[in-house]
């Protein structure tokens, strides 16, 4: 109907009736579906996070404006059928009353137009062939307790226990970092105050040979080995360089430690006692370019077989590529694997199959990438606004996450960049950026929340829309289900 009219319109001719009824069946075709969302969400269609309740208000408008329902059915009654004006009195006594009138050409004109509209209904109600990602259900896992905010790193121990890092923007300069313990369940265990440490502390994970629990402290460019009991720390690894911004942890068989500098595009190498870091891998891939954030190279894990490591670049929404051969995994030149990975790719691990799996702090989801092109095979996650406490729905800005049985762990960072950055450059050594617009799409919900939180969803890859059947079926092995 909507073509027609246009047609009509473009060739000069009446286009009255077409136009009039495309109106009215869209309006009632909005109207019902926003009504039907409302309730299908039960009481939190009422509640504005979910935007709903705001689809179903809008619906109305197109109701009364122009004109109003009624009055574009009188019209197509006039019009299209020829029956008489509702409002033209009439002396003669056989004709009915112009309340009747009104009801019996409105009943004739619903006839003609109740089943294109229940056919459109019909249509948007049933699934097409192309379907939409399957992003799983995001809930959430923990919240930190009162006064704590911006988790970062998350790692998890041989006994379940989960243990988070956070960037803590919100307190004094002076203030030691905070590590928190749950428990498996997501239960508050401890709060550590890291000794000797800033506050702005990044990745954290278990040595896998030694135990120790290292921790990147991003302000001092330092590694620290941390007691997860009472915080006491020492220095484990130490950096050269101007402004480094050490960021990701990664480890080799071996127990070497590799440390991703977000700043100066390093990958920096040290083994298993720690001591001054080496260079390891040193190109302009790694860096920052795009900004904001200014995060070049932000993690970075080997891949099963030891032949390449793979290093997100936030800032540049890349992933690059790092050959590795031989025994002592001698790095050969970067390049670029893929490009416009989500929306700042930050947190990588590789799970047993190789895929690749992405936290994307800006687009917030996880993106899962097969090993061989770079295509996207799962995109899990998203976020849904602030709930009425002041927590995050879904994904907010997330940074880091562990594989937990079952489940991924997903630590919502949820911090206002720009404002962060304006007040804490002189510490991060980025009083350069300033002046410049660092406003990211996530700042003002960030500055939202109240309630810091801890999410978790399923550790699976639904079947996407662009997953090719005919893979799946030689090589079942390739997707992790």
């Amino acid at each position: 109907m909507m073509w027609k009219a246009a047609a009509l319109y473009d060739a000069g001719k009446p286009c009255g009736v077409e136009a009039t009824a495309v109106m009215y069946l869209a309006a009632e075709a909005a109207f019902e579906t926003a009504l039907r969302a409302v309730r299908m969400h039960g009481d939190f269609g009422f509640a504005k996070a979910y935007h709903v309740e705001r689809g179903l208000r809008e619906s109305v408008l197109p109701r009364l404006a122009p004109v109003s329902q009624e009055f574009a059915l009188c019209y197509v009654a006039e019009q299209a059928l020829g029956l008489p004006k509702s409002y033209d009195w009439r002396n003669d006594p056989s004709t009915p009353t112009n309340l009747e009138q009104c009801d019996m050409r409105m009943n004739r004109v619903k006839t003609m137009l109740i089943l294109p509209m229940l056919t459109l209904l019909v249509l948007l109600a049933t699934p097409l062939a192309a379907n939409a990602w399957e992003r799983g259900k995001v809930e959430r896992f923990a919240t930190l307790p009162p006064g704590e905010a911006h988790p970062e790193g998350i790692t998890v121990d041989r006994e379940g226990n989960i243990y988070v890092a956070t960037v803590a923007a919100n307190k004094p300069k002076t203030s030691d970092g905070t590590l928190l313990v749950f428990d498996p369940q997501g239960k508050h265990l401890r709060t550590v105050g890291v000794k000797g440490s800033s506050r702005l502390l990044l990745d954290i994970d278990f040595h896998p040979q030694t135990g120790k629990l290292l921790v990147v402290d991003y302000q001092t460019a330092k590694v620290l080995s941390v007691d997860p009991r009472t915080g006491a720390s020492s220095v484990f690894m130490t950096v050269t360089g101007k402004d480094p911004g050490l960021d990701g942890l990664g480890f080799d068989a071996a127990g070497n430690v590799y440390v991703t500098d977000a700043h100066q595009g390093i990958i920096w190498k040290v083994g298993p006692d720690g001591g001054e870091g080496s260079a390891w891998v040193t190109s302009p891939l790694l860096k920052p370019t795009r900004l904001p954030p200014a995060i070049g190279a932000n993690d970075m894990a080997f891949n099963n077989e030891k032949t390449a490591m793979f290093v997100s670049n936030t800032a540049n929404d890349t992933i690059v590529k790092i050959p590795v051969t031989g025994s002592t995994l001698e790095p050969g030149t970067p390049e670029v694997f893929v490009n416009r990975v989500g929306g700042g790719p930050d947190k990588l691990m590789i799970d047993e199959h190789d895929n690749i799996w992405i936290a994307c702090n800006q687009s917030n989801e996880i993106l899962v990438l097969e090993p061989t092109q770079g295509r996207v095979i799962a995109k899990l996650g998203d976020f849904g606004g602030i709930d009425r406490d002041g927590a995050p729905i879904g994904f907010l800005w997330p940074t880091s996450f562990v594989f937990h049985g079952e489940d991924v762990l997903v630590t919502n960072l949820s911090l206002d960049y720009a404002a962060a950055l304006s007040q804490h450059s002189d510490e991060l050594g980025l009083t350069h950026l300033v002046a410049k617009n660092q406003r990211t799409i996530d700042g003002p919900w960030a500055a939202q929340v109240k309630v810091h939180t801890i999410s978790k969803i399923k550790k699976r890859i639904p079947e996407g829309p662009d997953l090719d059947l005919a893979t799946r079926q030689q090589d079942p092995a390739a997707l992790l289900h």
